[in-house]
């Protein structure tokens, strides 16, 4: 009976010292805050299939399609720029929310991937669907296809967010409504086997908005230590473009264009650890996965085994689709309050 006491009484200690603990001042607690955020972003984009080129024998009779496929795993830059402002502290009401955020964000990822494979003669399907002037001979050696990928993209949110049990050491929740949109593109260039002149060179751009919503979790842990745990979603409508061509040296031989829309969703997790750095100046070390189920996909040009390929071939030219992409962030941030209490 004693042991059971001095048990139950060491976990009602517990309990109260980490119910003790409570938010302190942070810049979100002033009129007007600042967060910059720095790090690395990762991006996976849907597959593009083989670039128009075919693998075919002396007669020109399509033999095999070389594995030329490509999906863009790169990794690069990625920021971030917000301004907050703490409706109450300000003196302004808007809906009843806590707090209004506004966040400019972006990434430049790049990647670059070789292949090789073995053959006589390697043909390009141009964009437009037929075979671009001069064979390229392989010599039946393997020979090396090269592809490289960029993408770029920067965006905006507006926000508005609801604050509960700010005052709570049990943790508070944050409730978020608002728009998102921005720019992206995603560049392609591709060059052939023994002729590094000849390229194909494909560029999709996409312009996107719609609402978002969040939830955010924030527990307090020891000092001014914070864990943060959040869920984002977005519905996007999406506009994209795209622009293809084969060129070699400063020679066009063939181009297309292509413009399609649709819609999409994002959905965003996240967690991160914050802690105070001085006074109202506070740094947040967090990552994020992120998926999009209707990123940009360029879909080109190709011969199914046994077609005729000389240069009277013609198929249909490369357009634009879309599929599922994964994208994630390990960021660093600093946020400061621009003005006290």
């Amino acid at each position: 009976m004693r042991h059971g006491l001095l048990a139950a009484c060491a976990l009602l200690a517990l309990g109260q010292t980490a119910g003790a603990e409570e938010f302190q001042f942070a810049p979100d607690d002033s009129p007007l805050y600042l967060r910059l955020s720095t790090g690395a972003s990762f991006l996976f984009l849907p597959e593009v299939n083989s670039f128009g080129g075919v693998h075919d024998f002396l007669n020109f009779s399509f033999a095999d399609n070389p594995d030329e496929s490509y999906a863009l795993k790169g990794a690069g830059f990625g920021g971030s720029a917000g301004l907050g402002v703490n409706l109450d502290k300000a003196g302004l009401g808007l809906l009843g929310a806590s707090r209004f955020e506004g966040t400019v964000h972006g990434y430049s990822v790049r990647d670059s991937n070789s292949q090789a494979f073995s053959g006589q003669f390697y043909n390009v399907i141009g964009v437009q669907g037929f075979i671009v002037p001069g064979d390229i001979a392989s010599s039946g050696d393997d020979v090396i296809f090269n592809v490289k990928g960029t993408a770029e993209q920067i965006a905006g949110d507006v926000m508005l967010y609801w604050d509960y049990g700010p005052d709570s050491g049990l943790g508070r929740f944050t409730f978020g409504a608002g728009v998102t949109g921005g720019y992206s593109a995603v560049t392609y260039d591709a060059s052939y086997p023994d002729d590094d002149s000849l390229h194909t060179i494909e560029k999709a751009r996409t312009n996107f908005a719609g609402p978002q919503a969040s939830i955010d979790f924030a527990l307090p842990l020891a000092g001014r230590t914070t864990l943060h745990l959040g869920a984002k979603v977005a519905g996007l409508y999406i506009d994209g473009d795209l622009d293809a061509r084969n060129s070699r040296g400063d020679t066009t031989y063939q181009k297309t264009r292509d413009s399609e829309n649709w819609f999409a969703v994002q959905g965003t997790l996240s967690a991160g650890i914050e802690f105070g750095l001085w006074g109202a100046a506070v740094a947040k070390i967090g990552a994020e996965g992120s998926y999009l189920s209707g990123a940009p996909q360029i879909v080109n040009p190709q011969a199914d085994p046994g077609t005729f390929v000389n240069a009277t071939y013609y198929g249909p030219p490369s357009y634009l689709d879309h599929d599922g992409a994964w994208s994630g962030q390990v960021m660093v941030s600093v946020s400061v309050a621009l003005f006290g209490p």
